[in-house]
């Protein structure tokens, strides 16, 4: 695990955003980009909604309940979505979506990057605690915050070793979401940058389905 402190930010309400990676830059995305939400979906305000809107073409993973933290029904949706993608998506995932995204890795989804932004802990639901224990075969970034009610940093930091992902701690930055003031969250899109630049030049999207 390495841990990134160098773009780490405060909270952003009020910033302009700007969008570095939109088409016709030099870090435009040349893979498809699935948005994966977290428990009750993303608000208006939430930054996943900003960038979905922000980033061309990227699509969100729309759960049948939002509101019951199934994994293997949010693994299903996921998959399903990543079997239409004609190469391998990059995932922006938040609270239960990262959850949910490691699990579509460990049934045999092939994913070429994750952001994963403020996971839930898997133990609060039952799982494992690393939910597979391995290190996930593509490159991923985790973001987690000093204060989020939904995991301590202590546990976000197990969670990055397991996967193998660059660590980002935040201070009091709460659930990285629009409530702690996380709307647009520009900082965010240097996440992905410096994720995009970890990732294979190009993969190949198999189709997969959940095993029973």
């Amino acid at each position: 695990m390495r841990i990134d402190r160098s773009t780490q930010g405060a909270v952003t309400t009020g910033e302009a955003f700007t969008n570095p990676l939109a088409a016709g830059s030099g870090d435009a995305i040349d893979a498809p980009v699935l948005i994966v939400p977290g428990l009750r979906d993303s608000a208006p305000a939430h930054w996943q909604t900003h960038w979905q809107k922000q980033i061309q073409g990227s699509r969100r993973v729309v759960q049948c309940d939002a509101l019951t933290p199934d994994l293997k029904a949010w693994t299903f949706a996921i998959q399903a979505q990543i079997d239409t993608c004609p190469t391998a998506p990059i995932i922006i995932a938040h609270g239960f979506g990262c959850l949910a995204t490691v699990s579509a890795a460990d049934h045999g989804s092939t994913i070429r990057a994750a952001l994963l932004v403020a996971p839930a802990d898997p133990e609060r639901f039952g799982f494992d605690a690393s939910l597979g224990g391995r290190a996930l075969p593509f490159a991923t970034t985790l973001v987690a915050s000093s204060d989020d009610p939904s995991l301590k940093l202590v546990r976000a930091a197990a969670l990055a070793s397991a996967w193998g992902s660059v660590f980002v701690p935040y201070r009091n930055a709460g659930h990285i979401n629009a409530e702690s003031g996380f709307g647009p969250w520009p900082q965010g899109f240097a996440h992905l940058q410096e994720l995009m630049r970890r990732m294979p030049s190009r993969l190949s999207a198999a189709p997969t389905r959940l095993s029973s």
